[in-house]
């Protein structure tokens, strides 16, 4: 039989970002992989983004990523984000888990479960 954890559904959080292109976003997701920071990235390239900046409305095309990883490792995850975007203000907006399939949960407590590295 196969081991089961206690796994609380608000330890982990959904991430949000937008970046210019998605060589930038697979960028960022490959550093936040291998350091184990998240568990998975979704990129969704081709996204249309109104926005106002610096007085003037943008419209510009992006690729969104969604990942998931701990909430206590948002921190590092930022960090890691802004290290590697091109943008001055980068959208970094992370949000908890309210509930989850368990074996999903289990599935991402694994994978972020080393120590966080850089």
């Amino acid at each position: 039989m196969a081991e089961t954890r206690q796994i609380n559904a608000d330890q982990f959080i959904s991430i949000y970002v937008t970046c210019p292109d998605q060589a930038c976003a697979e960028q960022i997701a490959h550093a936040l992989l291998d350091a184990q920071l998240i568990g998975c990235a979704n990129l969704i390239d081709g996204a249309r983004s109104l926005y106002r900046w610096q007085g003037e409305i943008a419209d510009d095309r992006e690729c969104v990523m969604i990942m998931k990883g701990r909430a206590d490792r948002f921190p590092l995850i930022e960090e890691t984000i802004r290290a590697r975007h091109p943008y001055d203000v980068p959208c970094i907006i992370a949000w908890p888990f309210v509930a989850g399939h368990a074996p999903y949960l289990d599935w991402l407590a694994g994978e972020t479960d080393a120590p966080p590295h850089r």
